[in-house]
């Protein structure tokens, strides 16, 4: 069994067999029996050290964290995070990726190093809500992969049905919260989606704001009550006066019209809570209280004011925020259940219109959730172009190719400089673009660099979408994502000691974008700077881009 040692497979306390296969070296599968009843399956088992210098667990973070530590806790369920856990190597493979096929279940992963043994002693708990719970696989794959081909391989033995997505959901988007949080109405929207679409956009989402009548911005003083009203979603009337009419006009300009809702927020001072104040669970938080997920007639309630939205304002779409705030829990199971809230309102919006657009955020951007959404977005990253990279590199490492992964909404300080601004849009260019800024205060240069790689997003939007994408790690860090066909490869570099080592691995035409802190060295090619001017220098300039 390839250095796989003991496992030991208990439901409900009761010891049970799995089928063991090998279906290549280095692979070792399990085949764990399904079961009729509701109950626990406890997996445990050793992983030796040897040869293993950090670890990585689908999160938030793409690169490995590279050190060892003593006590290793994590959870996944279909709303949250997925059950993949690796002992990295120095060189960026895995030297033993566990993973599970079951993806809806609460699940935990747990993992003591043993010192005297030389191992991590691994503790993997599966709760099943359900009254039948189907065979899943438990792979240990020890076929020292990098971690992106390893992930693929995976997703591939979950033999998951072919998914489409709307021609929109590719589409770059300009999003209304950074800019305006929640100050936003329809005389300020309507030019600034004029201007949107001037630049390349092609989406609007107007975010948090639009259900309540304050003028107001997150900060540290109004955070604590920020949801107080959320739960009723009826369009303020003082901010849309003629809601119908506005988003016909957007429309009109060329744009799709989305609106975040919230389902699983309730405001202390909503009418919904008012009339159902036992709808909800857990103490107070940021002004509201979370839904019981376990109740199918509140569920039912939130979800036909989502489909009310979408009738009423004749929208392309919902953005379904906050889905992971229900986090998985083996003893007290919510991940069906949220799966089963997730998939309510995605029908209802489907059923009025087949093609709606509906955008879930990271957390619960996996495998589990594919079949609900059109497109996954990163966290939040205001300022933070690395963050924005790592965190769209994660989705790809997630998700797999073929799949539109947004970047999180780019928004940067207004006295940064043109390089800055350069490298918040090539970040994002690992997904589809977002921006957050104030359309109607730019400054020209701010212009020109976003107009200069929106253009490029545009012109390569064939390879960037449905492309191969590899994501190449340095210990903890992204040295770069890379996307290729058959003729093209565009690189994302991201360290600048690696440009000359990708440009001598392929005779593709390349084009490279500098994310990086430094000039990249290369031999001659055609530069230019982040607003696309020509750079008389054999390097990419920091927030440029190489032709080759």
């Amino acid at each position: 069994m390839n250095q796989t040692t003991a496992i030991e497979i208990l439901r409900n306390n009761q010891i049970i067999s799995a089928q063991f296969t090998t279906p290549e070296p280095g692979l070792d599968q399990y085949t764990i029996p399904g079961c009729n009843q509701p109950g626990q399956t406890r997996i445990t088992l050793q992983l030796p050290i040897a040869d293993a210098a950090g670890f990585w667990y689908g999160s938030l973070q793409p690169g490995a964290r590279m050190h060892l530590d003593w006590n290793i806790h994590f959870c996944c369920g279909a709303q949250y995070q997925y059950p993949v856990f690796a002992l990295m190597q120095r060189n960026s493979c895995c030297n033993c990726a566990v993973t599970l096929s079951n993806l809806w279940d609460d699940t935990t992963f747990t993992a003591v190093l043993d010192q005297e043994h030389e191992c991590y002693k691994l503790q993997i708990v599966i709760a099943h809500a359900a009254a039948a719970t189907k065979p899943f696989q438990l792979r240990l794959d020890r076929r020292h992969l990098p971690l992106d081909q390893t992930l693929s391989d995976w997703r591939t033995s979950l033999e998951l049905p072919a998914h489409t997505f709307p021609a929109a959901a590719w589409d770059p988007v300009y999003c209304t919260w950074y800019a305006r949080h929640g100050a936003v109405d329809a005389a300020w929207l309507e030019p600034t989606a004029e201007r949107a679409v001037n630049m390349g956009f092609k989406t609007l989402i107007v975010d948090d704001g639009w259900c309540y009548d304050e003028y107001c911005r997150v900060n540290p003083d109004t955070i604590a009550d920020w949801y107080h009203t959320i739960g009723d979603y009826q369009v303020s009337q003082v901010k849309f006066p003629h809601f119908a009419e506005h988003v016909r006009r957007v429309q009109a300009m060329g744009m799709n019209y989305m609106l975040w809702v919230a389902p699983h927020l309730i405001g202390f001072d909503s009418k919904f809570y008012q009339q159902h104040p036992d709808a909800v669970i857990e103490p107070r938080v940021e002004g509201y209280r979370r839904l019981n997920v376990h109740d199918p007639a509140m569920r039912n309630l939130i979800t036909q004011r989502m489909a009310a939205l979408m009738r009423e304002g004749n929208l392309d779409g919902l953005k379904i925020d906050f889905i992971d705030i229900v986090r998985p829990a083996p003893d007290a199971p919510n991940a069906l259940a949220t799966l089963d809230f997730a998939r309510e309102p995605s029908n209802a919006v489907r059923s009025i219109r087949p093609d709606a657009l509906i955008e879930f955020r990271q957390s619960y951007t996996n495998c589990a959730m594919l079949s609900l959404g059109t497109q996954f977005r990163a966290g939040d990253a205001p300022f933070d172009y690395q963050k924005n990279f790592g965190r769209v590199a994660e989705i790809r490492l997630a998700l797999g190719d073929n799949i539109p992964v947004h970047a999180d909404p780019a928004f940067w300080s207004k006295t940064d400089p043109m390089e800055c601004v350069a490298r918040h849009m090539i970040a994002m260019l690992g997904g589809v673009p977002m921006l957050s800024m104030d359309l109607l205060t730019l400054s020209s240069v701010e212009e020109k660099v976003i107009r200069n790689w929106m253009n490029f997003y545009s012109q390569h939007q064939a390879l960037l979408n449905h492309g191969h994408w590899s994501i190449l790690l340095n210990n903890q860090n992204i040295a770069a994502m890379t996307v290729e066909d058959d003729q093209q490869k565009i690189v994302l570099l991201n360290d600048a000691n690696y440009a000359e080592k990708l440009i001598r691995s392929t005779d593709k035409k390349l084009f490279m974008a500098n994310l990086s802190e430094q000039t990249a060295d290369v031999a001659a090619g055609h530069t230019t700077d982040g607003c696309g001017a020509i750079v008389n220098s054999r390097g990419i300039p920091v927030g440029g881009l190489g032709e080759f």
